[in-house]
């Protein structure tokens, strides 16, 4: 080709260069109707949006926005992420795009807020695209340990409200087995009130351990002053207690009693106040120690009516002697004995000898028992040379019964024997002491006799 041919060339090209440059810029605009988010993605704390628009009508061109984000206080990675253009639009005198990338895992949000073209007769006054990043990573750790010791457990601090795990106890702010105190070793320990190392219940720490009031010494129910008590109080195994109001008939020998025999006889060893009885002796020297009767004749006008005397034993006198209900005792004779006043002993009933007694008739209905029965009898054998043999006996009970011998002395004694137990017969209304002269001289003076029931029951 010539040299003018070339140039002229050339120089027809030239407006059609100008004519590009004016529609697509070196900024490389875009106008379109949709915008497509072809890229979004957050690492650790960077997002980054990609945003492309095409304008099919008019001209390609490209515009593209990174937002990225930075969180300084966690790190995330997380696989999904994403970017949605929400809208772009494009036309002659504009162009925007907004897209938005959020990182769900690390709360890393990154957002394309605006993207701006505008393309005016042919100028492009430029694409500004402004991404806008809140990240916020929130790490949250509790952590109940103490220096590596979890609460609640054996040899670690107590829970809150001073418990711990299963059968641990709190003591003084520390887990511990729940040892078993052992109560009197002077140590106060778990479960203790407090620990004195005795077993003294009164002294203001018991036997168990517990807080207890303190016994003043001398007090009721509290410990001796020594051997004394407070007033109306006495000591009694070593501890003040009320004096009790004696019981006398109870068999118990108690405080202010000298004696107590379980009964309510005045007339035994122990007389109704407690008190030791000093009993009087009968003729023949028999304790008073019972119910008696006694039957004289120093002023009797016959051997039918002798004076009569009886034990002053309260409940058991002259009606409780009486046979067969009748009002009091009596004398029932045979052969006719009668009234001597000339013997030198003095007044005496003669019962002679062949068939001659006397009989003290008698009931005891309340008796229940005794512990032995004596009589004693005073007189004399009326002989000049030989003594009188005396049967006593019950004709009512066999004539069990017991012999005695007086002497012909002016002088005599009174002479006593035993009878055999329950020869008197306790309880039986109608019975007799039978006083007959068997032997000897077979002929008695007598002035006097007496029947003891030793130590009764009634």
């Amino acid at each position: 080709m010539s040299r003018a041919l070339r140039l002229t060339y050339a120089l027809s090209a030239i407006p059609l260069a100008f004519a590009l440059t004016a529609c697509g810029g070196d900024d490389q605009a875009s106008a379109s109707d949709s915008a497509t988010d072809g890229s979004a993605s957050a690492t650790d704390g960077s997002a980054s949006n990609t945003a492309t628009d095409t304008d099919p009508a008019t001209a390609t061109a490209s515009t593209t926005a990174t937002a990225s984000a930075t969180d300084g206080s966690a790190s995330a990675t997380d696989g999904s992420a994403s970017a949605t253009d929400s809208s772009a639009s494009a036309t002659d005198s504009s162009a925007s795009a907004t897209a938005s990338a959020t990182d769900t895992d690390g709360s890393a949000t990154a957002t394309d807020s605006d993207g701006t073209a505008t393309d005016s007769d042919g100028t492009d006054s430029g694409v500004t695209a402004t991404d806008s990043d809140t990240d916020t990573d929130t790490d949250t750790d509790t952590d109940t340990d103490t220096d590596g010791c979890p609460e609640g457990t054996e040899g670690c601090p107590c829970i809150g409200d001073d418990t711990c795990d299963g059968d641990l106890v709190c003591d003084n702010g520390t887990c511990v087995v729940d040892a078993e105190p052992v109560c009197g070793n002077g140590i106060v320990e778990l479960g203790e009130e407090c620990d004195d190392a005795n077993d003294d219940e009164l002294d203001g720490c018991t036997s168990q351990c517990k807080d207890a009031p303190v016994c003043p010494a001398g007090t009721e129910d509290c410990p001796c002053d020594g051997n004394s008590c407070d007033q109306g109080l006495m000591c009694e195994g070593g501890t003040c207690v009320k004096e009790a109001v004696p019981v006398c008939g109870n068999g118990i020998v108690e405080q202010g009693e000298t004696c107590d025999d379980g009964n309510s006889q005045n007339w035994d060893s122990c007389d109704n106040s407690c008190k030791p009885t000093s009993f009087g002796m009968d003729p023949c020297g028999y304790p008073e120690d019972g119910i008696w009767l006694d039957i004289n004749y120093k002023n009797a006008g016959s051997c039918w009516s002798p004076s009569w005397k009886f034990s002053a034993t309260p409940g058991f006198g002259e009606l409780e002697w009486a046979p067969n209900n009748d009002p009091w005792p009596e004398i029932n004779a045979a052969g006719g004995p009668q009234m001597n006043y000339n013997d030198p002993y003095g007044t005496v009933c003669d019962i002679g000898s062949g068939n001659k007694w006397i009989r003290i008739m008698m009931g005891l209905d309340s008796l229940v028992s005794y512990e032995s029965a004596t009589v004693c009898i005073e007189g004399r054998s009326i002989s000049v040379g030989s003594p009188v043999t005396v049967e006593l006996a019950n004709p009512d009970n066999g004539y069990c019964g017991a012999e005695v011998q007086l002497s012909n002395s002016w002088w005599a004694d009174p002479v006593g024997a035993e009878l055999p137990l329950n020869c008197i017969k306790p309880g039986d209304i109608f019975q007799a002491l039978q006083i007959d002269p068997v032997g000897g001289s077979n002929r008695l003076g007598l002035r006097s006799a007496r029947i003891t029931l030793h130590k009764p029951v009634y």
